[in-house]
């Protein structure tokens, strides 16, 4: 009676346990690559540790091979009443009859279980039956093990059986694939496959002592939730703010959008992914996605050469993405929220996660965590305004910085910041910012020059405003009409930081009687021969609206104003005027660049001013002494090779979550 009644009683407990303790999976792309690619596998775990692979793969599409011992009677009944199929057998008993069985269940496309120290010992050494077995099958051997806080081990057992005890923390870890050629050693092969299971077990039996405890587990979970509960909210106040304001045009291109809001990207967005591991970028906006180039190009040239999906917050972003060399998949970012960020999860399949500066998202730190997903943050900052909210907040904000295997930011500073925040302060470096490696040569300086041409600008002293905001336009008007009354043949280039606001910078520039030209109007593409062309004669201003064109005016111009640091917003790349050895010009407002800011100014090769009313006299002051203007871009440039080399450090620091090959 109690015999009969084992394999249900070992079900129900099994069940108890499973639910009540709290498990991640990691590596498990190795298992994911394998079926994207239709391969199927011979999955190898110790013995000793067989009771949960039971729980953890129940559905899983694995047939496991069990001995014919009474013991395995009970175990075989187990796995079926979890949905797991089973194959009777073993390399000492029924090994003939079980070969048989494995082919079926190799061409019914499901994957093989086995203990290759079963059924009795000796504990953990490989015996040449499985190996033999893979080989004859032609499929690979992955190792799996699993790890639990709380077990019973049976220590006079031969193999020291753990029984897993409730209300505990598990993991489930996978090893790479490992692949039996026909003519490979079976020896050798089955001393790899030990030295792999030994490796991914101790691995295991270190990482489930440091799951984050209950208590934060459960915080993280909750916070998560209302980033989820308030996901729609938000994503209706930001449309509403947008249909009133002069971007009301973006919301034309919604309908299209929300399947990758909502985690569903097209079939086709993927499919450069298919059959490879995947590494998920995800980034704010334009300057962020800039900032990584070179770094995406670093772990493209990684062994294995993962595929690189990266996610943007805004279409603008997304759209810069989708420029970059090496970028496979570029889409909007799912809402934060956990199902947009698990359907997300499921269709990527991602192996690790990169932010990009503070991209702080409760919904997807905690799901890619969740997942196994490894996740590093590379050019991680924090201003002194982003840290003391987040302060406000810091109980919340820790589990998920704790989560975050690696953290290269840019200054001492930051990482003081993220330190104070909760972030274990052994995993955060200081690497420097990655986009004071980007200095070459910009792709459209020839287009700019032939507008140069057709302007008949070629000897006219350039002021270039980037990136500037609503008020700063205005102010830099005031400037440039200011330094007109000495210098009459100054030009202005005006490139607003948001594309879509051109057409209200140019009203503003018409009101201001400026006589101005849109650079998408010029029709390049044909040099210009002589003076200017017909229409452009006389035009003072050009306003740059299209991306990727600012980086060539600071190139060409004679005095480089930066936006968003004349009001509030904190700044823009101080640096880029800089690589092209111009003296930067920017206001009080660096809250965001701030350690760039002080650099510059402690070089000579930046000039700040009080606010818009000091915007004048510091252009005309540069206008008026070439020598000294020159002299200040070159102490900028300096300034800038000063800080370079943050791509290579940042590359060394987060390795283990970008490398494929690491898992």
């Amino acid at each position: 009676m109690l015999r009969s009644a084992a394999p249900y009683l070992a079900y129900a407990y099994m069940t108890f346990v499973g639910w009540t303790t709290r498990w991640r999976v990691l590596a498990g792309e190795h298992r994911a690559g394998l079926r994207r690619r239709g391969q199927r596998c011979l999955l190898a775990f110790w013995h000793q540790r067989q009771v949960f692979f039971t729980y953890t793969h129940r559905g899983a599409g694995a047939k496991v091979l069990v001995s014919r011992s009474r013991d395995g009677e009970i175990i075989a009944r187990v796995m079926e009443l979890s949905g797991i199929q089973t194959a009777r057998g073993s390399s000492s008993r029924g090994f003939t009859a079980a070969l048989k069985e494995m082919v079926r269940t190799v061409s019914e496309g499901l994957d093989i279980g086995i203990t290759p120290d079963g059924p009795k010992g000796p504990a953990r050494e490989v015996k040449d039956g499985a190996v033999f077995l893979a080989q004859k099958l032609g499929i690979p051997i992955l190792p799996i093990t699993n790890s639990l806080t709380n077990k019973l081990v049976f220590g006079r057992s031969w193999d020291k059986f753990q029984l897993p005890l409730p209300f505990g923390r598990g993991i489930v870890r996978y090893g790479a694939p490992i692949v039996v050629g026909p003519s490979d050693d079976v020896a050798a092969k089955a001393a790899e496959v030990k030295a792999a299971l030994d490796a991914i077990t101790e691995a295991a039996d270190r990482e489930v002592l440091l799951e984050p405890p209950l208590a934060e587990a459960l915080l993280a979970r909750s916070v998560a939730w209302c980033s989820t509960l308030v996901a729609p909210a938000a994503a209706l106040a930001f449309a509403v703010k947008v249909c009133l304001s002069p971007r009301r045009k973006l919301l034309r291109s919604l309908p299209e959008e929300w399947a990758e809001r909502t985690g569903r990207p097209g079939a086709g967005a993927l499919r450069p992914l298919r059959g490879r591991p995947a590494l998920w970028v995800h980034a704010a906006s334009v300057g962020e996605v800039a900032a990584a180039q070179d770094l995406i190009a670093g772990i493209r040239a990684l062994p294995g050469s993962p595929a690189v999906v990266v996610t943007c917050a805004t279409a603008a972003g997304r759209e810069r993405a989708r420029t970059l060399a090496g970028v496979d998949a570029a889409l909007l970012a799912p809402l934060d929220s956990l199902p947009t960020v698990r359907s997300f999860l499921r269709a990527v399949r991602p192996y690790g996660l990169l932010l990009l500066e503070t991209e702080l998202w409760p919904a997807m730190i905690e799901l890619s965590f969740r997942e196994g997903v490894r996740i590093g943050m590379a050019n991680g900052r924090l201003s002194p305004r982003s840290f003391a909210a987040y302060r406000c907040f810091a109980g919340l904000t820790a589990p998920f910085l704790r989560r975050i295997e690696r953290l290269a930011v840019q200054t001492e500073a930051d990482a003081a910041r993220f330190a104070a925040l909760g972030a274990p302060a052994g995993r955060v470096r200081v690497c420097g910012n990655t986009k004071f490696d980007l200095v070459r040569l910009p792709a459209v300086l020839g287009q700019a020059r032939e507008a140069l041409a057709r302007l008949g600008w070629q000897d006219c002293p350039i002021l270039v405003a980037g990136s500037t905001h609503p008020v700063e336009e205005e102010a830099v008007v005031a400037a440039f009409r200011e330094a007109r009354r000495e210098r009459p043949t100054l030009r202005l280039v005006l490139a607003p930081r948001h594309v879509e606001r051109s057409r209200d910078a140019a009203a503003m520039l018409a009101r201001a009687g400026v006589r101005f030209v849109l650079w998408s109007s010029m029709g390049l593409g044909a040099s210009a021969a002589g003076g200017p062309s017909a229409g452009l004669e006389g035009c003072e201003c050009l306003v740059v609206d299209a991306m990727g064109i600012l980086s060539s005016w600071y190139a060409l111009g004679t005095v480089c104003v930066v936006g968003g640091t004349l009001v509030p917003v904190g700044g823009h790349n101080l640096l880029e005027p800089a690589s092209h050895g111009k003296a930067v010009v920017f206001g009080p407002h660096t809250f965001h660049t701030d350690d760039t800011a002080r650099a510059l100014e402690k070089s000579g090769g930046g000039v700040r001013v009080g606010g818009p009313d000091g915007l004048g006299p510091a252009v005309r002051g540069l206008l008026a002494d070439p020598g000294h203007a020159a002299q200040a871009g070159a102490r900028a440039l300096e300034t800038l090779r000063s800080l370079q080399g943050a791509i290579e450090r940042t590359m060394a620091h987060l390795g283990p979550c970008l490398d494929a090959s690491r898992l």
